[in-house]
């Protein structure tokens, strides 16, 4: 068994100095409605967001600084790992484990405007991702993510005749539902909108997140695998026939999805494949 605790410093940010925060515009826009949302976001009041001044548009000077420079930037990331294995009477094998963990950031505390880049640990999934905010805006600036289990089991045992019975259990967690929704420029000035005036620009359409990262997943993607193996002996050499068997429930849990908000918002990009089997065999000598 593993603890981890970990903090991570001397994050950096990329900061537009071509641009105060009072050179932007606070507003509002109306989420769309749509059942798929959950009810506390479709057709409610989003606000936080910002557009630049007509007159700064398009006008960057970029440096990088340490992101302590203009405010308190934290990263960090707890987690366990759990691992056993067994060897047992005729010989029974079996191992498995278990893990999850949880990232956690905040950069709410940066107290100037442009684009903010910064490397985060990696999520449950194992995968490193970068967060990136547009200051001022600091919707979502500050997650704690869930914590995630990951389990995988396995077990083999060797019956009469030489033959050998194995098999895995995998369990993953979901994929992360997001919505990212490219709204129509007028979204900003129309229906609730509060800008006051069209985005800078002459932009045609606004990104738009709708749901805070870490707060709803999909259905957890488990998968089961057997094998049965025959052992024949002859003239010093062996000689295996296998035949595999995956994904033995056919389960088709999604894999990965379309986070764009629209008509194929959580549509299946990727999902687990069907069940099939597998047979070889292998020679020792």
């Amino acid at each position: 068994m593993a603890l981890f605790r970990r903090s991570y410093f001397n994050n950096y940010a990329l900061v537009n100095e071509a641009v105060t925060t009072n050179d932007f515009t606070p507003y509002c826009v109306t989420a769309p409605v749509d059942s798929r949302l959950p009810s506390d976001i479709s057709g409610s009041q989003i606000c936080g967001l910002y557009d630049v001044v007509p007159e700064k548009y398009g006008t960057i000077t970029t440096h990088a600084y340490e992101f302590d420079k203009y405010g308190k930037g934290s990263q960090s990331y707890q987690g366990i790992d759990v691992q056993a294995q067994a060897r047992l009477k005729n010989g029974a094998f079996l191992s498995g484990g278990f893990s999850t963990g949880r990232l956690a950031y905040d950069f709410c505390d940066g107290d100037f405007a442009g684009s903010v880049s910064t490397v985060s640990l990696p999520q449950a999934n194992g995968v490193a991702t970068t967060e990136t905010f547009n200051f001022p805006n600091k919707r979502f600036c500050s997650t704690d993510y869930p914590y995630q289990l990951q389990a995988k089991f396995a077990a083999a045992y060797t019956i009469k005749y030489d033959v050998q019975l194995s098999g895995s259990m995998q369990s993953y967690p979901g994929p992360q539902i997001l919505a990212s929704w490219a709204a129509p420029a007028n979204v900003a000035t129309t229906n609730g909108g509060t800008l006051g005036r069209p985005l800078s620009g002459g932009v045609t359409t606004v990104t738009i997140p709708l749901i805070a990262p870490g707060t709803l997943y999909g259905e957890r993607r488990n998968q089961i695998d057997v094998r049965v193996a025959r052992n024949f002996r002859f003239s010093g050499k062996k000689l295996q026939l296998l035949w595999d068997l995956y994904n033995i429930t056919n389960s088709n849990a999604i894999v990965n999805q379309n986070n764009t908000f629209g008509a194929r918002w959580q549509e299946p990009t990727n999902v687990l494949i069907g069940r099939f089997m597998k047979l070889g065999a292998q020679s020792n000598f």
